[in-house]
């Protein structure tokens, strides 16, 4: 556990005296509080240094995750490509907006062609 950190998100520039080098509760116990704001039980520093942790895990998913995805113009493309298909084949009837997005996308496709 991260006392300084959690004391920190807790109580933003805490006024005391000691140190919280080593991070042990033994520490926290003996600093003394010169604060006007309460000083945090270390249920409390436990229970927020979880809270810090678990955002932090899901940032790193997060993270992870849109690293690892293809980019978004290529998801796009695909979708696209996918429900013009299913329109060519008579599998999908497209609502109008779609059908103003595919039209726009097939025009572009046209005006700009893959390169061979």
């Amino acid at each position: 556990m991260d006392i300084a950190r959690a004391l920190e998100s807790l109580v933003p520039g805490a006024d005391f005296a000691g140190t919280l080098k080593d991070n042990t509760p033994d520490q926290y116990s003996a600093i003394e509080w010169k604060d006007s704001r309460d000083k945090p039980t270390l249920a409390e520093l436990v229970e927020e240094d979880a809270r810090i942790t678990a955002g932090q895990a899901a940032e790193e998913f997060a993270r992870l995750r849109r690293e690892a995805y293809p980019p978004v113009g290529d998801q796009l493309d695909a979708i696209l490509k996918a429900i013009n298909y299913w329109q060519m084949a008579g599998k999908l009837d497209a609502c109008q907006p779609m059908d103003q997005i595919l039209g726009q996308w097939l025009s572009v496709k046209k005006k700009y062609p893959k390169p061979e």
